[in-house]
Formats: structure tokens, C-alpha cells, sequence
């Protein structure tokens, strides 16, 4: 009985431990988009560098996510267009809700027309003041013979509303397929 006791203690130690971690340590996510490589999109995102970290990446062929435990590949799985696709408008609104510790966004872009580049400027700014962006370096080219845009960033989140979006992401996808589908 003494062994059973002190067994639960542990764990509910270690679950607390685990608690703590998790509403004091953000995950942190890097991001790079550009024109050059239009097909191609990486995003990382690490928590206690090398214990969790994930790398999405989308070529020209497919888009899939690796999982590392330890710095050791754990899962790698596709990412379908049809999943990305659905409830689209849904999946925006959630993520106004991570609440965000830091954001810093680098963006340098031209197009031929500088009136699109002016658009698109301004776009960036009011998408910046939605999303609560902490440091914007927008540096847009007026002058450009050729469209191009480079858009890189580093976020830091809390991974407590991280967990709860996914919660409400899973129920809400679950509560809109019809029964026959649940098995």
C-alpha cells in the first residue's frame, strides 16, 4: 500500500511539473514563405527545444508534418489539401484566440504595379494591428520590374490555449460530420 501511495504522489508531482511547464514555457514558431519558392513552405515549432519540436513542410508535390521527441523523428504524416480546406473561415477565427506573447513579422515585397504594392501594405499593417504583431519590419518596393515577396517570422504562444483550440477544433469537426461517419 506504501508503494502504491508514494507511486500516485510521484505522479502527481510529475503532472504538476508538467502543468507548470506548460502555462510558464511558449512554444516558439518560425516561419518563412517566399516567391521564389512558391511551392515550398516551412513551419517550425519547438517546445524545450529538444524535447518536442514539429516541422511542417510543403512541397510541390505534397505537404506533410514531422514529429521529434529528443531530437529523434517520432511520426511523419501528410497533411491532405481536403483537411487544410475544411471549416477554413473557422480555423482563422481559433487562432485570434492563442493569445500570442510575441510576434515579429519581416516582410519585403514589389510588384510591377505600384498600386498593388501599396494595397498589399496596406493590408499588412491592419493584419499586423489584428493579430497584435510586437515588432513589423514591413518593407515594401515601389519601383520593381517583377512581383516578388519574402514574409518570415518567429511567434511566441501559450501552450495552454494552443492545447484548448485544438480541443475546440476537434470538437467542432467532430460535432459537423454526419453520424454515419463517426465510427
Amino acid at each position: 500500500m506504501y508503494i502504491l501511495s508514494s507511486l500516485i504522489l510521484v505522479f502527481l508531482f510529475l503532472a504538476l511539473i508538467l502543468v507548470v511547464l506548460l502555462i510558464t514555457i511558449p512554444i516558439k514558431i518560425a516561419f518563412a514563405f517566399n516567391s521564389q519558392e512558391f511551392t515550398n513552405v516551412n513551419l517550425i515549432a519547438t517546445w524545450l527545444k529538444p524535447l518536442f519540436k514539429i516541422v511542417i513542410v510543403k512541397t510541390d508535390e505534397k505537404m506533410f508534418y514531422t514529429l521529434y521527441l529528443f531530437n529523434k523523428k517520432v511520426l511523419t504524416n501528410n497533411l491532405t489539401s481536403k483537411t487544410l480546406a475544411k471549416d477554413y473561415v473557422k480555423k482563422i477565427q481559433l487562432t485570434r484566440n492563442l493569445k500570442p506573447h510575441f510576434i515579429d513579422i519581416k516582410a519585403s515585397y514589389g510588384f510591377e504595379d505600384p498600386s498593388v504594392t501599396g494595397m498589399v501594405c496596406g493590408v499588412i499593417n491592419l493584419a499586423s494591428d489584428y493579430l497584435g504583431v510586437n515588432v513589423l519590419y514591413n518593407n515594401p518596393d515601389f519601383n520593381m520590374d517583377y512581383n516578388y515577396f519574402n514574409i518570415s517570422g518567429t511567434a511566441e504562444l501559450n501552450t495552454i490555449s494552443i492545447i484548448a483550440m485544438l480541443l475546440k477544433l476537434t470538437k467542432s469537426n467532430l460535432a459537423m460530420q454526419p453520424l454515419h461517419a463517426i465510427k
